[in-house]
């Protein structure tokens, strides 16, 4: 009840069937903690420990070892991941949720912010591949700055990546926080980030690119 009543706070209009539903469940004696965790997610109420423990066993992370890794139950997010080992953090910065990555910050794995996975991929670099870009800027706030450039075991840099997703936003902002000249830098390959976003069919990207001084990529094989 007291975490409905910050909701209704901010709810709007369209929401207000959810939360009424909500609280309809929250009044049987077995609340559905899926829809609280996240309701607070969605209207910014502070993570108890109750609800980041929760979310830790939901996806097969240890909570007793927030910094233990391990293979996540869920795949819905990890088509390509499927053999990646994951700490909580990497994972949450994917799914792009912010409030758990500071939970996990303030309660023992602060030193994942910049740590890498088994193919080469921090966290910021999962952030940006998933257009978090919420999540990519306290990253950098909070110490991982240098990772904005840090490519992954095939060379894929943070600006690649999110070039070759669409992410225009992610883009735009690792540019203007030191990762310019990473709009020209290939891959292991030698696929250029104007090559991979016109693959992918992301016209406002390539044009973008243009713009800021990939012109010469647009006939690069």
């Amino acid at each position: 009840p007291k975490t409905m009543s910050k909701l209704h706070g901010t709810q709007s209009d369209n929401d207000s069937h959810l939360l009424s539903n909500a609280d309809t469940c929250l009044d049987r004696a077995y609340p559905p903690i899926d829809i609280i965790v996240a309701l607070k997610g969605a209207f910014d109420v502070p993570f108890e420990d109750v609800d980041a423990n929760f979310l830790l066993r939901k996806y097969g992370f240890n909570p007793d070892d927030v910094r233990e890794e391990t293979v996540p139950i869920t795949t819905t997010n990890l088509p390509l991941y499927l053999s990646v080992v994951w700490s909580p953090m990497s994972y949450f910065a994917l799914e792009g949720n912010l409030q758990m990555c500071k939970w996990l910050f303030n309660n023992g794995a602060a030193a994942d912010i910049t740590k890498a996975n088994n193919i080469g991929a921090t966290p910021m670099y999962i952030a940006c591949e998933k257009g978090q870009l919420s999540v990519c800027k306290w990253l950098y706030e909070v110490g991982a700055a240098a990772d904005i450039t840090k490519a992954n075991n095939y060379g894929s840099t943070p600006m690649y990546v999110a070039c070759q997703k669409g992410h225009l936003s992610v883009c735009k902002w690792l540019f203007e926080v030191g990762a310019a000249a990473d709009i020209t830098k290939a891959a292991n390959g030698g696929t250029t980030p104007m090559y991979i976003a016109c693959q992918n069919g992301h016209l406002s990207v390539c044009k973008w690119l243009l713009e800021v001084g990939a012109a010469a990529d647009i006939t690069k094989a």
